[in-house]
């Protein structure tokens, strides 16, 4: 089951932003399932930082506004990056997505912040109603499921 894909990132305008591969360890008509190490330089998140060596397993679904990232040190949990993005598309092997600015990290206690809030709020008027009503549901749901610390759900993202 396990191959290489390409993950193709894209910003709310539709341009490219950046590319990376990793190793398919799950596809279904919901989501897919990569695992991937951590290459580039440190990137500090606030709650955590991703490191040169991290693991990440990435789940993109196909009709979820957020795609989220379980980054291990060590075997040991690190925390989740979760984008809030356009629902993924996969087609001739590679992940396409478009994110959406804003982002929650959270931690291995389930602590949680969102990010990039300001610059969501600067552009907000560029995007469409309809995908700012997405936006705004989808990250009520996440904040009203980390509020209550319930990482568990999290967990279930990648089974």
């Amino acid at each position: 089951m396990s191959s290489r894909v390409i993950v193709e990132k894209y910003n709310y305008k539709g341009d490219f932003v950046f590319s990376w591969d990793g190793e398919k360890i799950y596809f279904d008509d919901e989501k897919i399932i990569i695992k991937k190490d951590w290459f580039i330089h440190d990137v500090s998140v606030g709650l955590f930082t991703f490191q040169r060596g991290d693991l990440l397993t990435e789940v993109f679904f196909f009709n979820k506004w957020y795609n989220a990232y379980m980054v291990e040190r060590d075997g040991k949990l690190k925390g989740w990056y979760i984008n809030l993005s356009k629902p993924a598309v996969f087609e001739d092997n590679k992940i396409i997505y478009t994110d959406l600015i804003l982002d929650l990290v959270v931690d291995s206690e389930g602590n949680f912040e969102v990010l990039d809030e300001d610059e969501y709020e600067k552009i907000k008027a560029e995007i469409p109603d309809f995908v700012q009503y997405n936006i705004d549901y989808t990250l009520k749901f996440l904040v009203n499921i980390l509020n209550d610390k319930n990482i568990d759900f999290l967990y279930e993202l990648i089974e």
